[in-house]
């Protein structure tokens, strides 16, 4: 998978992923759009690694005026691991981008030195280091 750059793809064909663990992808800049994100709503486990380029979770080309649209939420995700990704930045390219979690259980970080956008939905989650 050296060369993947995104996942992308019709949200339709992840509508049903319940686990998405990647990899040593060193060439993927962001992992799935907007759209494909929205689909996600079966989401338990969410585990990125070894990704040296990417910079978000979530690249969005959603407009800044409908904020109601902007909002994507992970019913169902448990469990958010993030490793060894030196250029991540934020879970969402756009400020207007609303991500929740409210099943969250565990968010683990490791070796993500650029890490910034830290959403209002994280607080109150077991963070392990």
């Amino acid at each position: 998978m050296g060369r993947l750059k995104s996942l992308e793809s019709s949200a339709i064909a992840f509508r049903n992923l319940t686990s998405l663990a990647v990899m040593n992808c060193e060439r993927l800049n962001y992992l799935i759009t907007f759209p494909v994100a929205k689909s996600l709503t079966q989401l338990t486990k969410l585990k990125v690694e070894k990704c040296k380029r990417i910079v978000v979770i979530v690249e969005s080309n959603v407009g800044d005026d409908d904020e109601a649209e902007n909002e994507i939420t992970f019913s169902l995700l448990q469990d958010l691991d993030f490793s060894d990704l030196p250029s991540l930045q934020g879970f969402c390219s756009s400020r207007n981008c609303a991500v929740k979690f409210p099943s969250l259980v565990t968010l683990r970080t490791n070796q993500v030195p650029e890490l910034k956008q830290i959403s209002d939905a994280w607080h109150g989650v077991l963070l392990a280091r």
